[in-house]
């Protein structure tokens, strides 16, 4: 499995725990974790959507680490955008026209 790949297997498996997290059940006994105002905390499915209605952010565990969905979905894209300009880079690389532009530089 290519990096690319794996980068989208992380997103989609992210989204789905996220989906989870969100869905709790019928009793609101699940628990998920929340950034309110500055600070993390704990909440039942209860509560959740009232939280995110006013602002709160939900975290997610990304590489050892607690981050809100925003930062998650900035990484994914910052990955993605890494990956795509290496593919090109590496297109570019067996270009002649583009390596004798390089060389008049």
């Amino acid at each position: 499995m290519n990096k690319k790949n794996i980068l989208k297997a992380a997103a989609l498996a992210t989204v789905t725990l996220s989906v989870i997290a969100l869905k709790g059940n019928d009793e609101g006994g699940e628990k998920v974790k929340l950034l309110h105002k500055g600070k993390v905390i704990t909440v039942s499915g209860n509560a959740l959507k009232a939280h995110l209605k006013h602002g709160d952010e939900l975290l997610v565990f990304h590489e050892g680490a607690w981050i809100t969905q925003t930062e998650l979905d900035a990484i994914i894209v910052a990955n993605q955008e890494y990956q795509d300009t290496t593919a090109e880079d590496e297109e570019l690389e067996g270009d002649e026209d583009f390596e004798e532009d390089v060389e008049e530089l």
